[in-house]
């Protein structure tokens, strides 16, 4: 029986951070960028909990190397899509061994590994859809991030005749839900924070400059440095 309720899971990475052993790691709450908080491990564990109440067998992950994470960690930096889908599998694996879930099969996992903003994010998995005839998806983000990547999907699909049934999905709520108090407070505390507002702040400007025909469609940092 198929128990699935989507056709696949999109996750859109939100950034890395260098350990101090080297590795590379989804970022967390107390990091962020110029736009503020980021918090990208929380998708991860949201795409977790989804995969383990059985919502899809398929998962993809979107982001590949920008031009601000070559400036902030090499040429040599993997792409986010890469970092992203080595911890969901790891964070998988263990949730697997906790739970009495020996029925379920690890997901295939596809890898967008060339955007480097939302506009491609959205742009590159649509793509994706396409070409796997695709209709019923879920995108987790973080909240803050979705009304965003809600108005810029439906620009970009206004001339665009392929149907999709999609959702934006708050990797918040889905954590929240899934692991009852676990997570309230560290949640809380992320967008009562400094860097949690400025990232709401700007969200909410990216919106008004969409709707404003101002809106930065390219990478924000090759766009900057032509100026």
């Amino acid at each position: 029986m198929n128990t699935s309720h989507y056709d696949c899971i999109v996750v859109l990475c939100g950034g890395l951070y260098r350990k101090k052993n080297g590795d590379y790691a989804p970022t967390e709450y107390r990091h962020a960028d110029e736009f503020g908080m980021l918090g990208g491990n929380l998708r991860i564990l949201a795409t977790v909990a989804f995969f383990l109440q059985r919502k899809s067998k398929n998962v993809c992950f979107s982001t590949g190397k920008s031009a601000k994470q070559i400036e902030k960690f090499g040429k040599d930096v993997p792409t986010e899509a890469q970092i992203y889908a080595q911890f969901f599998q790891s964070y998988l694996q263990k949730a697997m061994r906790k739970s009495n879930v020996a029925d379920l099969v690890s997901p295939k996992i596809f890898l967008e590994d060339r955007s480097v903003n939302t506009v491609n994010n959205l742009q590159n998995v649509i793509a994706i859809i396409k070409q796997q005839q695709w209709r019923e998806i879920a995108v987790v983000s973080n909240d803050y991030h979705l009304p965003r990547i809600s108005a810029l999907y439906h620009m970009l699909m206004q001339k665009n005749k392929y149907k999709i049934n999609i959702s934006f999905l708050s990797a918040e709520e889905i954590v929240k839900d899934a692991f009852p108090n676990k997570y309230n407070v560290r949640i809380q505390k992320a967008y009562s924070s400094k860097i949690g507002k400025l990232r709401v702040k700007n969200e909410l400007k990216g919106l008004a400059d969409l709707k404003n025909a101002q809106y930065v469609l390219q990478e924000y940092q090759l766009h900057t440095n032509k100026k």
